[in-house]
């Protein structure tokens, strides 16, 4: 039942709107922060305690944002940096190349599959592998 009533607000559209910003973060250093959070801070001691495991969720973090001031980088570039924004990374951070080597070897050996997805016109594409 709608109301005439005049005391009841009307809401209207603001005059001028922004679009959201596509690239909400301004520094390397706020992305790393936020990826951080999300892909480490939270994680069971027991996986915070294996270097494997803090390295499988780097590389998933290695999705950057598409904000054309940040610069490409490789895994290995990424994960160093990775490892020195985030405090529970510390104790990997004086031999992180001794560290990302030892990931390296042991993800040879783990078993994965993947995904290629494809959208209708075959102009973007995803990819996502899986552990088995």
């Amino acid at each position: 039942m709608a109301s005439s009533s005049s005391s009841s607000p009307e809401l209207s559209p603001p005059s001028h709107t922004h679009p959201p910003d596509p690239y909400k973060y301004s520094t390397i250093d706020e992305v790393l922060d936020d990826l951080s959070s999300r892909f480490i801070l939270n994680l069971p001691d027991g996986e915070l305690a294996s270097l494997e495991r803090i390295c499988f969720q780097v590389e998933q973090a290695f999705i950057r944002e598409e904000n054309p001031k940040f610069p490409s980088l490789p895994l290995k570039k990424f994960s160093e940096m990775f490892f020195q924004a985030c405090p529970l990374l510390e104790r990997w951070r004086g031999d992180h190349d001794g560290a990302f080597n030892h990931f390296m070897r042991y993800k040879t050996r783990v078993p994965v599959c993947g995904a290629i997805m494809l959208n209708d016109t075959w102009d973007k594409v995803g990819f996502h592998s899986f552990l088995l």
